[in-house]
């Protein structure tokens, strides 16, 4: 999670990434769960050592879990059940990259 000091001044940049997926329908769970399904391939690319493309897509799988909160906002869909999902699908991305690296060495 950002810092919430951090978090004020870039926020506009995150509303202003938010803005396509909202256009095109896309929820903030299935941004969830995309996020989810980015971070196990990025546990998968740890396992088999491709180091650098791991990163690559962790970040975009975090970019993700950032913007599926904003979209949840702006649309005024926030729930207590996507926030759970979101929790639970973090702690299981962790939990998988944690075995990956564990895996690979």
């Amino acid at each position: 999670m950002i810092d919430t000091k951090l978090r004020d001044s870039v926020q506009i940049l995150f509303e202003a990434a938010a803005k396509p997926f909202i256009a095109l329908h896309i929820s903030a769970n299935m941004i969830t769960v995309a996020a989810f399904l980015i971070g196990l391939c990025s546990a998968v690319l740890i396992a088999f050592g491709f180091w650098i493309e791991a990163f690559v897509v962790l970040w975009l799988s975090g970019l993700c879990d950032v913007l599926d909160g904003t979209v949840a906002r702006l649309t005024g869909t926030s729930s207590k059940g996507g926030a759970f999902l979101d929790l639970i699908f973090d702690r299981l991305v962790e939990g998988f990259i944690v075995i990956a690296f564990a895996y690979s060495d």
